[in-house]
C-alpha cells in the first residue's frame, strides 16, 4: 500500500469514529489494563514534558494528568476529528496545560530534545517505516528520557490463532483493509522492535508480552548524571 494512501485511510477511519472512540477503547479490557498499569508505574519530575503519539481522544494523557498536576502533556494524532475531541475534553476538564495537535508521527513537529517521556500506544503498526518513526522519537526525546511503546505483537499466540485473527478483523475494519493489501505482516514482533530500538541508539531496552500485545521500554543515553526519576 502506498504510504500516502495508508495515512489517509488511518486518518479517515479514526476521524469517523472520534465521537464514540472513548467508549470503545475503555471497553477494551487488555489495553485498558495495560494503560492503567503503565500510568501507575510512572515516576515524573515536576514540569516534565510528555508526548503522546497517536493520542486519539487523549485518554492516556488525561489519566497521566489526573495523577500529575505539574506536567506538560502534548498529544499528536493524524486524525483531525480525534484531536478536536481531545481538545474539547481538555477544555471541559480545565486541563489548560494539555495541548493536542494534528500531525504525522514520522515528522514530529517539535525541535530536538523537547520531551522527557514519549508514549506510543496502538499506533506504530499503521506506519510504513519503523526506522523513521524511532529516529524521530529519539530526536525529540531529552537526554535520559524514556520511551514506552505498546502495540500488537504479530507473533503472539493470540495473533496466530485463526479464530482470534478473525475476531480482530470483524471488530476492526481498518485492520482488514490493511491486511487485505499488506498481509498480517504489517504488525511488528518483539525482535523487530528490539532491533529498531537498538538501531535508533536507544538503551536500557526491555520488552515484555501482555496477551496479544508487547510493551517496550527504552531510554535515551543521558549526557550528564541526573536523577532516576524522569
Amino acid at each position: 500500500m502506498q504510504e500516502f494512501h495508508r495515512k489517509t485511510l488511518v486518518s479517515a477511519f479514526y476521524s469517523e469514529r472520534a465521537e464514540s472512540y472513548d467508549d470503545a477503547i475503555r471497553r477494551h479490557p487488555v489495553i485498558s489494563s495495560i494503560r492503567e498499569r503503565i500510568v501507575n508505574e510512572l515516576h515524573l519530575k515536576n514540569n516534565a514534558s510528555i508526548l503522546d503519539l497517536g493520542c486519539g481522544s487523549g485518554i492516556t494523557g488525561f489519566e497521566i494528568r489526573s495523577r500529575f498536576d505539574d506536567v506538560r502533556i502534548v498529544g499528536v494524532d493524524i486524525a483531525d476529528e480525534m484531536v478536536k475531541v481531545a481538545k474539547r475534553s481538555a477544555a471541559s476538564e480545565g486541563y489548560d496545560t494539555m495541548e493536542f495537535l494534528t500531525g504525522d508521527m514520522e515528522s514530529i513537529p517539535f525541535r530536538d530534545l523537547t520531551f522527557d517521556l514519549i508514549l506510543c500506544i496502538n499506533a506504530i503498526r499503521y506506519l510504513k517505516s519503523l526506522e523513521r518513526i524511532l529516529a524521530e522519537i529519539y530526536r525529540v526525546l531529552n537526554d535520559g528520557g524514556e520511551f514506552i511503546l505498546i502495540d500488537s505483537d504479530r507473533e503472539s499466540e493470540h495473533m496466530n490463532d485463526e479464530g482470534s485473527k478473525m475476531r480482530v478483523l470483524k471488530k476492526h475494519p481498518l485492520e482488514e483493509a490493511f491486511i487485505n493489501s499488506d498481509g498480517w505482516n504489517m504488525m511488528y514482533n518483539k525482535d523487530e522492535i528490539r532491533e529498531g530500538l537498538v538501531t535508533a541508539k536507544f538503551e536500557k531496552i526491555f520488552i515484555e508480552s501482555e496477551k496479544m500485545y508487547f510493551i517496550a521500554r527504552a531510554s535515551k543515553r543521558c549526557g550528564i548524571d541526573g536523577p532516576d526519576a524522569i
